[in-house]
């Protein structure tokens, strides 16, 4: 689909579809292929050129024919020579290919001679004329042609066709000149000097304005962006009141007061027209007028009726040129006007969708961080860290309402302990830093603390932003997790006390400190007796519940560093750090005080009773199943003991007359180590 391009042209606001291959630069200058190249150059000529050759000819011919048609009787010299514009418009296609332009030279050249010569012009004469109109025409051409596509759209290009036009014309007159005076001395031509004189200043004036109105005039007619239709998007009312002013003001200037030199009282209504019509109608109006004030000076009429007939040649064209260079500069402006508005209106309109375009992406990225399940702060880059701006993740969770986090300061919403670690991960980011993620513990406004690993990108050398982003994953549920999956693994699920493989680890780190401390290490094994018919009487939820009830009296019991584990079934066993054999026998009584205390359930009161094995050790290189293994069979050993005890106690009157009673004979110490059982009864 091709590119549509704006019209530079400046005949209204139309749009043109350029050729691929056509690219223009700023001030218009071609730089490439251009489809309106064609009626210069003829490349789609499909005879190789010799038809457009042949038609340039004729048309060319035809306007020398109509400048001998004006010819000064008292100069030889025809008042207009529109031929010289033809010529230059003829020699443009080929300014390009030397060899066909040096031949187009020649056929203006011979066009020139023969048809001067045809119109009772001596030989001598004709070839001075022809040489002249050839050098004129093949430098204006190559002046305007030669570095770019010849345009007229801007003013400066009207400039330089007006300064061409001079000097192209200068060098046909420095040609011309000594011709003339030869041609003279020979008596083809009978001039006083004082006519030399004023034929060539004639022939300069009237080959300047031919070249500036004509070439102007073809440059946009042919103007693949201005073309023919010279009044598409003009003020029509107002080029109507323009002609009708035109009219008037030209028929009281040349044809009322044609005695008066009031000529130039038609600028202002030039002026009027360069900044209403159309360049390219402009450029054909100057055109008709220049026509018609040629005929007016014909006929010996006009404001130059009263001047000899090179005066009138003089006058007439240069003040055809003058009309010709204000009336263009003018729509010329006005062209530069239009396309400078255009353009500002075009990027007024950019800047505009850019604009939206913007918004609408802040508004896409803003709506992406309240929606993203990840937690975003804008910090300010000083120490104090205030908030700017917090998304929607966070403002949930950290703040009563959606506006409080803004501009409320960072450090109280953070756990005091993870202070440090987030100052230092922020002051590495304002030096540009790169440093690992940190976990931090944010306040919430809700119970409970929101865990999340913090990242901030560093800040670059050249980042002018005055803040800084940071990133704040929610790992509180993973942690949650994690604690429980490590819970599952070190403690028991129903009582919440570490397992046998958590208790084999507390109890081995507790017999390594024995040798920092030198105090040993107390460990006490519980058996629930009796448990199994506890579980048949009342159910699985009344054994679970006295499980759990005798596992929180034990915690509650203890310090704060002593250790309760479930180790199997209704066997549990106590460790107590830095604890003497004395002192574990206090441990002892309390826990037989505390399993015997009535457990009330949904069916009733029930008593357990319990059997207790206690040892102490206190050498680090003891294996930690050894001291737990010694503690076990004291505890055994205490089982047996009651089981006889029971026995006996049944044949004798007075025996315990309540059932679930516990007994706590003494400890009993291991040779080697020291040990005790001991059972409640």
């Amino acid at each position: 689909m091709p590119d549509v391009v704006p019209n530079l042209a400046g005949d209204g606001a139309r749009s043109s579809h350029r050729d691929p291959e056509t690219t223009v630069d700023r001030g218009g200058a071609h730089t490439g292929r251009d489809p309106g190249a064609n009626w210069l150059s003829g490349d789609d000529d499909p005879t190789g050129g010799w038809l457009r050759t042949m038609l340039y000819a004729a048309v060319f011919g035809c306007a020398v024919l109509l400048g001998q048609l004006t010819r000064i009787p008292e100069t030889e010299l025809p008042m207009v020579c529109p031929a010289a514009g033809i010529a230059v418009l003829w020699l443009l296609g080929s300014v390009h290919r030397p060899r066909r332009m040096v031949v187009d030279a020649l056929a203006v050249l011979a066009t020139v001679a023969v048809l001067t010569v045809l119109t009772d012009t001596s030989w001598g004469p004709s070839l001075v004329y022809g040489v002249a109109n050839a050098v004129q025409a093949g430098l204006l051409a190559w002046l305007i042609g030669r570095r770019a596509y010849p345009r007229l759209r801007q003013p400066r290009q009207l400039g330089l066709l007006v300064i061409s036009a001079l000097l192209a014309c200068a060098a046909g007159v420095l040609v011309f000149t000594p011709g003339l005076l030869w041609a003279n001395s020979q008596d083809d031509l009978a001039l006083v000097p004082a006519d030399v004189g004023l034929t060539v200043a004639a022939m300069f004036i009237r080959n300047v304005g031919a070249c500036v109105l004509i070439v102007a005039a073809g440059l946009r007619l042919f103007d693949p962006e201005a073309g023919l239709d010279v009044l598409r998007d003009m003020r029509r009312t107002e080029t109507a009141w323009v002609l009708a002013g035109m009219s008037v003001t030209f028929f009281l200037v040349f044809g009322l007061y044609d005695q008066v030199p009031t000529a130039y009282l038609m600028f202002p209504v030039l002026v009027w027209m360069g900044a209403t019509v159309s360049t390219t109608g402009t450029a054909v109006l100057l055109c008709l007028i220049t026509a018609l004030l040629t005929g007016l000076t014909g006929r010996h009429t006009g404001p130059t009726a009263g001047l000899s007939g090179a005066g009138q040649t003089i006058d007439t064209q240069a003040w055809s040129t003058a009309a010709a260079v204000v009336a263009l500069g003018v729509a010329l402006l006005r062209d530069d006007r239009h396309r400078a508005t255009a353009r500002a209106s075009r990027l007024a309109e950019r800047v505009a969708a850019s604009e939206s375009e913007r918004c609408r992406t802040r508004a896409a990225i803003r709506r992406l961080a309240d929606e993203i399940p990840l937690g975003v702060l804008i910090l300010g880059r000083d120490d104090s860290a205030k908030v700017v701006a917090a998304n929607a993740y966070l403002r949930d969770r950290l703040a009563t309402n959606s506006q409080d986090l803004a501009g409320s300061p960072l450090w109280p919403l953070v756990h005091p302990e993870d202070t440090a670690a987030l100052r230092a991960l922020l002051s590495a980011a304002r030096r540009g830093e790169q440093t690992p993620p940190v976990q931090v513990r944010w306040h919430t406004r809700t119970p409970g603390m929101l865990v999340g690993v913090c990242r901030v990108p560093p800040a670059t050398a050249d980042d002018e932003r005055e803040y800084l982003v940071l990133t704040i994953e929610d790992v509180t549920g993973v942690r949650e997790l994690e604690r429980v999956l490590h819970d599952s693994r070190t403690h028991d699920t129903l009582t919440r006390a570490v397992n046998d493989r958590a208790c084999i680890e507390h109890l081995d780190r507790a017999l390594q400190a024995t040798g920092e401390t030198g105090m040993p290490v107390g460990v006490v094994s519980i058996d629930l007796d009796g448990f199994r018919s506890v579980n048949a009487r009342f159910g699985e939820t009344a054994a679970d519940s006295i499980l759990t009830t005798v596992c929180d009296r034990l915690v509650a019991l203890l310090r704060p560093g002593d250790v309760v584990a479930r180790i199997r079934g209704d066997e549990f066993a106590v460790i107590c750090p830095r604890t003497t054999r004395r002192g574990l026998q206090v441990v002892v009584t309390q826990v037989a005080e505390e399993i015997s205390r009535p457990i009330h359930l949904e069916h009733g009161t029930v008593r357990v009773r319990a059997s207790l094995g206690s040892v102490t050790s206190a050498e680090p290189a003891v294996s930690p199943r050894q001291v737990l293994r010694s503690a076990q069979q004291q505890m055994y050993a205490a089982k047996r003991a009651a089981c006889a005890e029971d026995a006996t106690t049944q044949n004798v009157p007075g025996g315990p007359s309540a059932p679930g009673s516990i007994t706590l004979p003494g400890p009993s110490v291991l040779p080697e180590r020291g040990a005790g059982g001991s059972r409640g009864g």
